[in-house]
């Protein structure tokens, strides 16, 4: 998934700038911050992860990945000043309700795990 996001972003990036001047990163704070989003956060990331699914399972992590979306349209429209559209605000109510049916549903799929049914057995053979 990383090699094809690179690959699409080298693409993009030709197109786009194809002058290589453009593309020259020099010794100061814009590479260590390249370096550090890219290495540091992506370690932080990926051990958040690893916790989730180790913690409550994979459909956990599956499942919060769309509410990045709704955190993108809340902080475009706070700091960037971006307007809402309805399109968004319908993506969002279709996204957390989606995101807490699943929940729900998993939720119930374990207390049935944790409380198995009980048999009804009479045993009339007692003596």
């Amino acid at each position: 998934m990383n090699m094809m996001g690179s690959l699409v972003a080298l693409l993009v990036a030709l197109i786009w700038k194809p002058d290589f001047e453009e593309w020259r990163l020099g010794w100061d704070i814009k590479l260590f911050a390249r370096i550090f989003s890219g290495i540091v956060i992506s370690g932080m990331a990926f051990a958040v992860i690893v916790w989730c699914v180790d913690a409550n399972g994979p459909v956990f992590v599956s499942m919060f990945r769309p509410v990045r979306l709704v955190v993108v349209v809340i902080v475009a429209s706070l700091i960037l000043q971006e307007p809402i559209y309805s399109g968004s605000i319908i993506g969002t109510v279709i996204l957390v309700g989606g995101l807490y049916l699943v929940l729900w549903a998993k939720k119930k799929e374990m207390k049935s795990m944790s409380n198995p049914v009980e048999t009804n057995r009479t045993d009339r053979n007692v003596v």
